[in-house]
């Protein structure tokens, strides 16, 4: 819409008629740039070309997704660890023995088990501190081996089972081979560490073999062992 604007300037007929002129074009400019700003301000989410993000409540900020569990050394791991520019006390391979601790060069004998790689660098960087100045300490896993669990009794095959992500109850007796004839289904259990003691947690095979509560069969934990009695 257009608006009309009266200037008035105090000067000579011919002259004031041409400034008028002049600061009516000017006006008419500002104003037309101003509207075109506020129309750019006016965009809401329902405009399909303005882009929208869900916030986390109360912070302004996109969600984050959920934070992935960082890998946990344990007994039988073989770790890697790179010291900058000290090659002499770098270790291409060391395996973690079955008292939890692991040998380096200068600091001796380190205790890692339950420790995430970042906690081993942390760990290892302020024993190097004493030898070396501003250590630069990097803490690789080569080979996985602590993500273990154990079938033993009725079981076709009887043994060490490697833990792959998700794996259940069910899930490691089927890879075992299945049970035996003469199984005692009612009485499987699983025996898991908990600190400084252990639990023994019933397995219910028959209800989840037969599809009556599949939610009976829970996954399971590096170090449990599955007893199914004969």
């Amino acid at each position: 819409m257009l608006h009309c604007i009266e200037v008035t300037v105090l000067a000579s007929p011919a002259v004031g008629c041409r400034r008028s002129l002049l600061v009516a074009f000017c006006l008419l400019l500002t104003w037309g740039a101003a509207n075109e700003v506020a129309g750019q301000e006016q965009l809401t989410p329902d405009n399909p070309s303005t882009p929208t993000f869900e916030s986390a409540p109360g912070t302004g900020v996109p969600p984050a997704g959920p934070a992935e569990e960082p890998f946990i050394v344990g007994v039988g791991d073989v770790l890697q660890i790179d010291v900058w520019r000290e090659p002499e006390v770098s270790v291409s391979a060391v395996m973690v023995r079955s008292d939890g601790k692991i040998s380096v060069p200068l600091v001796k004998e380190v205790y890692v088990t339950g420790l995430s790689p970042l906690e081993i660098e942390q760990v290892l960087t302020r024993k190097f501190e004493a030898f070396i100045n501003n250590p630069v300490v990097t803490v690789i896993v080569r080979e996985v081996h602590s993500q273990r669990v154990i079938l033993s009794g009725g079981v076709a095959r009887p043994g060490v089972l490697e833990l792959e992500p998700g794996m259940t109850v069910m899930h490691a007796i089927s890879i075992a081979g299945g049970l035996k004839d003469y199984a005692k289904r009612k009485k499987i259990f699983v025996v898991r560490g908990e600190g400084s003691k252990q639990v023994m947690i019933p397995f219910d095979y028959v209800a989840v073999m037969n599809g009556k509560d599949p939610t009976k069969d829970f996954q399971l934990e590096p170090g449990d062992m599955i007893v199914v009695p004969q």
